[in-house]
């Protein structure tokens, strides 16, 4: 008898020689993971702008705020990861935490809708916390809920065919997202502002809602393992992100009568890897392998940590190229001057240039002086003289003082008819458009419009004495001053900075001067595209296998478990990028993408020297996959494994 029941125990283990069906049920947890990719990718495209331009934060705090956020969503998978496996089990935490994430999507939509009078940054934050618990929460339980739909070693194939399928989804979500969001946040104008972050955020709220509908639409057919106690528990990329949004915002976006909005320029990483993981299933991978130079799926994470790490070269070179075209940034130690001349003569300005020094420029009719490396600590005052040139209508115009110069500021000064007026320049690069900034030397108030005469519609229309900076889209308009041209078909190119200077004459005529205080983008933005490509690659061969590699290798009281540190590498990656913006040790983006680079590189040589001597689980038996409380014996000795519902 015992040897009997032996016998039937050896002949249970033994791997099973019928074919399996593959699970119906992943169809559900496939769109499950399209729709709360589409969710958060759409979210998080259009997230940086918003932070900067509706929350008032700078590009740096933008940076810090977009990646902290990120790194709490790729933290928050351990936490999730261990409710799953010690306590609720995969498919209730993903149901409840679900639920947490829906309800920040939505919060988030409701915040940026400007009637509804609630503090915005506050809410924000609790929104981007729910939210990143949410995904971060379900994220490990997702993928490791689908490999538990089969059965190993027999379903092995099928499961490297649902890893990829589940990263094209993924991917799927957030091409379409990344695409149409852009256009919700710019094109489309709600509650009278010139953009609509409400829907932009709502649209994606609502596929949130939809991939909760489809996830417990399939209950019936899934296999629900009950959770099996968690080892964890008993015992105790990235940056394509939000710089290279920025950086893709500072270049030429119009490709023929189209504008590749920069949120939308992320929407080649979905649409790549779409394209790539075919290529690589069907075509690189056998060659690879034939050529010897990926035998095991570790081989694959080296050549696609290689590859990242190129990515990050190229986009240092893209940045080296695209400095000229910032202008001059207000630095550290460092102050800007700029006098305008709102007249149409010259003026003779005479100002220190050094210790004992002076030096006397001529300011152009209608044209602006500019010194923007005056060294000084806080503020410095600079001794000037003005005067008008002789023999016009300048002549009587004569100035004596000194310049406020404050450090890390613009400080910008216009002559007018008996006066000086001092403002604060931004010449920061213009965002989706080009900023203007009228400054008028006239009798009375008279009305100033950019008009498009091709379309008959009028882009700007202020009063002459508001010499605040106004944004306009870019394109060939009339500078007109009380229904008069003064300047036509002026081109307006985007990223520029301008300040069109005005003056009336005696007998009462305008004549007014456009002056480019920063130049306008001049690199196009498809050459951003090599360093996707590149990165796209690196992260297929990397991410695809790390996330099937990480479920086969764990026992299975840790699938969730694996799978959350696998994306906890995430987290630690957006703390790096938190750790070097906010820590100003580099004074250049472009030095940031070398020095990921760097770390990328001695990162993959130290996972080098692991990857050669790991040693592979191998599974003789789907068996082997089940926990403990799965298998009972019966009376007559026949072990049997079974199913929970």
């Amino acid at each position: 008898m015992e040897e009997s029941a032996v016998t039937q125990e050896t002949n249970l283990l033994a791997p099973c020689k019928r074919k399996l069906p593959y699970p119906k049920a992943v169809g559900f947890i496939i769109t499950n993971e399209f729709c709360e990719r589409f969710s958060y990718y759409g979210m998080r495209a259009i997230l940086a702008l918003y932070i900067r331009d509706k929350l008032g934060y700078t590009e740096h705090g933008a940076t810090i705020v977009y990646h902290t956020f990120t790194m709490f969503a790729y933290f928050f998978p351990l936490i999730g990861a261990m409710i799953a496996d010690g306590w609720l089990g995969k498919f209730r935490t993903i149901f409840y935490l679900s639920l947490v994430y829906a309800t920040g999507s939505i919060l988030i939509s409701l915040t940026a809708m400007p009637p509804i009078n609630i503090p915005k940054l506050e809410f924000t934050i609790i929104s981007l916390l729910l939210i990143a618990f949410g995904t971060g929460g379900i994220k490990p339980c997702v993928s490791a809920f689908g490999g538990d739909q089969f059965k190993l070693p027999e379903q092995e194939k099928y499961l490297g065919y649902y890893f990829s399928l589940f990263y094209f989804a993924i991917n799927a979500g957030s091409l379409i997202s990344t695409f149409i969001t852009p256009i919700f946040r710019a094109d489309v104008h709600c509650f009278g502002e010139n953009d609509c972050y409400s829907l932009a955020f709502g649209v994606p709220g609502i596929l949130m809602v939809l991939s909760i509908l489809f996830f417990v639409a399939g209950k019936r057919m899934y296999i629900v393992k009950q959770p099996s106690g968690n080892i964890l528990g008993k015992v105790s990329s990235c940056i394509g992100g939000s710089r290279w949004t920025f950086q893709a915002d500072r270049m030429e976006q119009s490709i023929g009568g189209w504008t590749l909005k920069a949120d939308q320029m992320q929407v080649l990483n979905p649409l790549l890897i779409l394209v790539f993981i075919p290529i690589f299933e069907v075509a690189i991978y056998p060659f690879l392998h034939w050529c010897k130079l990926v035998r095991k799926p570790l081989h694959k994470m080296i050549w696609g940590g290689l590859l990242t790490a190129l990515s990050f070269v190229i986009s240092g070179i893209v940045e080296v190229n695209l400095l000229p075209t910032y202008g001059t940034p207000v630095s550290e130690g460092l102050g800007q001057l700029r006098v305008y001349n709102g007249f149409n003569c010259d003026f003779n300005l005479s100002i220190p240039t050094g210790l004992n020094d002076t030096e006397t420029f001529i300011v152009g009719p209608l044209s602006v002086y500019e010194k923007l490396d005056i060294e000084t600590k806080n503020f410095i005052d600079l001794p000037y003289s003005l005067s008008g040139q002789e023999h016009t209508e300048c002549a009587n115009q004569m100035f004596d003082g000194n310049f406020l110069v404050n450090e890390k500021t613009a400080n910008s000064f216009f002559i007018t008819n008996g006066s000086i007026l001092n403002f604060t320049d931004n010449n920061d690069k213009a965002i989706d458009g080009v900023s203007v900034r009228f400054l008028t030397n006239v009798r009375n108030i008279v009305q100033v419009q950019i008009y498009d005469a091709k379309k008959n519609k009028t882009r700007l229309t202020l009063p002459s004495n508001d010499n605040t900076q106004k944004s306009i889209i870019k394109g060939v308009f009339n500078v007109m001053i009380d229904d008069i041209v003064v300047i036509p078909e002026f081109k307006f190119e985007t990223g520029a900075v301008y300040t069109i200077n005005v003056h009336e004459d005696a007998v009462g005529n305008y004549v007014a001067n456009v002056v480019m205080i920063t130049p306008p983008n001049s690199i196009h933005i498809l050459w951003l595209v090599p360093q996707y490509v590149i990165m796209t690659m690196g992260e297929v061969m990397f991410s695809v296998t790390g996330l099937e590699f990480s479920f086969t290798q764990a026992p299975a009281s840790m699938k969730s478990v694996l799978q959350s540190f696998w994306l906890l590498t995430v987290a630690f990656g957006n703390l790096i990028v938190v750790f070097v913006v906010e820590g100003n040790f580099l004074d250049a983006q472009w030095k940031e993408f070398f020095l990921f680079a760097g770390l990328m590189l001695v990162d993959m040589l130290i996972f080098t020297l692991m990857a050669f001597r790991y040693k592979y689980v191998n599974r003789s038996s789907s068996t082997e996959e089940l926990a403990i409380e799965e298998i009972r014996l019966p009376e007559k000795g026949k072990i049997e494994p079974t199913k929970d519902n």
